[in-house]
């Protein structure tokens, strides 16, 4: 509340100064004229006023009113050079603390995230500050540019980049990291509405369970929410949940070469053609798209049964969106998710959690390749620092893979630990499948020619890992069954 009061005081007053110092220059002006000074001499002497030096008898009304607006608007112009010159002193105090944040970026684009730090948080004026982090919320020229102004002077400190086309865990030296709003959102989306206890509560058992999840509109959000959907919702080896998705994928479908292999189906055509798809579905995501709200009003006027998860970029009341024309729809049949609020959160931004889980995950599996090498935090660093892109990711969609299957054990609470262990291995390498195939990475029996013992090839992306885990071999199987059991003994 106090930080959007001295935004709008900050706004309104140098509003009211702008029009106090036209209003006293054209009243002044033409007082002084009427005096009898020629036009020159007039506006000299009204900006004169300014400098409240003017102690003559005012020669009519207009000039009188003039030297007290003046003086009025002087004195606000110093209290606010001295209010910037006091929140800039406190920007600096501020910054002493620790995890003190500088925060660059549009009022409206970083108000929640703002509020969440509280005291921790600066918002960058223009004027470099010394904080402890730095998460840098412009368009990409203005957050390079920041960051290239000031390279020197971040080096060591934690700093996030917003960008829309870059990675987020790129390889790199020093506390640079990018993130992407539609990648946090999708990872939260799941995290929020997983789709666990809805496919057990309709499947009489595990193995039955079958659903249909249908997205409309698509853009770099419905890539992030398939991707994470296809690591994140596997309950059962035998389960069949398909994808179905409505909008413009054409670039999405010519370059994802294995959506058949993902349970992904994608459509030519508009939703409204497949009703009996929709009045089926159990349930259909509704992408942030133009005329939204239409889109959400002619779901509802088919069908007051949809169950509609609506991805909104701002955070309201989804009351007047259940006031249908047709009838009332039940409130239980919408979910307004505001993506951009929920993702960007500092929890989310800078995912400290995850990303040591992800980085102990890659150094588990290179202690167990390397017995001699010893197992301290400066060699588990140096491990993630050799890592590309495509492993980086890999380890870290394991370890939230893993975070959101916690509750998997309570359905299947009368099956023996060691029969779960194997359906969890089972699922750990349908997720490490998908993975790869999302990333157009296909299946060979000798990836490297001349080199049999080598089951990768990363440069053509082959795999000969890439089938059913009952097609594995048995010390693969047995390898996966003991980390499913580790993750079941933490």
């Amino acid at each position: 509340m106090f930080r959007k009061l001295i935004k709008w005081i900050k706004k309104v007053g140098k509003l009211w100064l702008i029009l106090f110092v036209a209003v006293v220059m054209i009243m002044g002006t033409v007082g002084f004229y009427q005096a009898g000074e020629n036009l020159v001499d007039s506006i000299f002497m009204a900006m004169v006023l300014f400098t409240l030096n003017y102690a003559d008898h005012p020669a009519n009304i207009l000039i009188n009113i003039a030297r007290y607006l003046a003086a009025a608007t002087t004195v606000s112009a110093a209290v606010l050079v001295i209010r910037e010159i006091f929140l800039h002193f406190a920007d600096d105090m501020r910054a002493l603390k620790k995890d003190s944040t500088l925060v660059l970026g549009e009022e409206e684009s970083i108000s929640s995230l703002m509020d969440e730090l509280g005291g921790l948080g600066i918002t960058y004026k223009g004027k470099y500050v010394n904080a402890s982090r730095f998460i840098l919320f412009g368009n990409d020229e203005e957050n390079l540019g920041f960051y290239s102004r000031y390279e020197k002077r971040l080096a060591g400190r934690e700093v996030y980049i917003k960008t829309d086309s870059l990675p987020g865990l790129l390889p790199g030296e020093g506390g640079v990291r990018f993130f992407c709003g539609e990648e946090l959102a999708a990872q939260d989306f799941w995290r929020r509405y997983s789709l666990m206890e809805q496919a057990f509560a309709k499947a009489p058992s595990p193995e039955q369970i079958r659903m249909d999840i249908v997205l409309i509109g698509f853009g770099r959000l419905g890539e992030e929410v398939l991707h994470y959907a296809t690591q994140a919702n596997l309950f059962h080896p035998a389960q069949k949940i398909t994808y179905h998705v409505f909008g413009d994928t054409d670039k999405f479908a010519r370059t994802h070469t294995k959506l058949q292999e993902l349970g992904i189906r994608v459509y030519d055509r508009a939703w409204y053609e497949e009703a009996e798809l929709l009045k089926n579905a159990d349930r259909i995501l509704v992408l942030e798209q133009e005329d939204q709200a239409s889109l959400i009003n002619e779901l509802f006027a088919v069908s007051p049964d949809y169950k509609l998860y609506v991805f909104s970029s701002i955070d309201l009341d989804p009351a007047f969106l259940l006031q249908h024309r047709c009838g009332t729809i039940p409130k239980e049949n919408l979910v307004l998710y505001p993506w951009k609020v929920n993702a960007y959160t500092l929890q989310n931004i800078v995912a400290a959690d995850l990303l040591k889980k992800a980085k102990r995950a890659n150094f588990d599996y290179e202690l167990h390749a390397d017995k001699s090498l010893a197992d301290t935090e400066e060699n588990m660093e140096k491990a993630w620092r050799s890592l590309n892109t495509f492993t980086r990711y890999s380890n870290l969609d394991l370890v939230y893979f893993n975070e959101i299957i916690r509750n998997l054990r309570s359905f299947y609470k009368d099956m023996p630990k060691e029969e779960f262990a194997r359906i969890l291995a089972n699922l750990q390498h349908t997720r490490w499948m998908n993975y790869h195939f999302f990333n157009n990475w296909s299946y060979a029996k000798e990836p490297n020619p001349g080199h049999p013992e080598k089951k990768k090839n990363a440069l053509k992306r082959l795999h000969a890992d890439l089938v059913p885990f009952e097609e594995l071999s048995e010390r693969e199987i047995q390898k996966d069954i003991v980390a499913a059991g580790d993750l079941l003994d933490e």
